[in-house]
C-alpha cells in the first residue's frame, strides 16, 4: 500500500492537444484513476466524511463516488440539519480538494399522498452559491423514483425497452 501510495505522489500529469503537449506538472491529491487498487483507495480517501455530519439528524448513503445526504422532516417544525450538513460537505470537499459536480447535485422531497409538504423548506441549500434546485423524479442506480413512490416511469421504461424489440 505504501508504495502504490508513494508512486501516487510522485506522479504527473500533462495534456495532450493534437499534436501539442503541455509540460508535466504534479499531482497532489486524489488516487491513480485506471488501477486496481483506485476504488479502494478513493474509499479510504473520503472515509472521514460520514465524521462531518455525525451530530446532525442527517443520514448518508455512499455508493462509489455518489453520495446522497437524507432526513425526514414533519410537516411543522423548521429543520437546518441538511443545510448544514450541505454546507459542511461543500467544505470538506474543498479541505479534500474533491470537486462536487454540481449539476448533477438536486433536492428530491417525498410527500404523503395527500401532498403535504414542509412549506419552511423551500431551498435546501446551495453549492457554491448555486441552490440545489428541487426535482419531481430522480434516477438512482437505474431506478427512476418520483415525490409520490410511484413507479409508473421506471415500470414504462422498462416495458417500453422489453416490448420494443418485439416491435421491430
Amino acid at each position: 500500500m505504501r508504495s502504490v501510495l508513494a508512486r501516487a505522489q510522485l506522479a504527473s500529469q500533462s495534456v495532450r492537444i493534437g499534436s501539442f503537449i503541455s509540460s508535466k506538472i504534479p499531482v497532489i491529491s486524489g488516487v491513480p484513476h485506471g488501477s486496481v487498487l483506485g476504488p479502494t483507495l478513493f474509499l479510504i480517501y473520503i472515509n472521514d466524511v460520514t465524521d462531518v455530519f455525525s451530530d446532525l439528524s442527517v443520514s448518508l448513503s455512499l455508493f462509489a463516488d455518489d453520495l446522497k445526504l437524507y432526513t425526514c422532516y414533519k410537516t411543522d417544525i423548521l429543520h437546518n440539519d441538511l443545510h448544514t450538513a450541505i454546507n459542511r460537505l461543500t467544505e470538506w470537499a474543498k479541505l479534500w480538494q474533491l470537486q462536487i459536480a454540481i449539476p448533477k447535485c438536486s433536492a428530491f422531497r417525498i410527500s404523503n399522498p395527500q401532498g403535504h409538504v414542509c412549506e419552511s423548506v423551500e431551498q435546501i441549500g446551495s453549492i457554491d452559491d448555486i441552490p440545489l434546485p428541487f426535482v419531481d423524479q430522480i434516477r438512482d442506480i437505474g431506478v427512476y423514483h418520483d415525490c409520490r413512490l410511484k413507479y409508473d416511469k421506471h415500470i414504462c421504461l422498462i416495458t417500453g425497452c422489453a416490448v420494443a424489440p418485439a416491435l421491430c
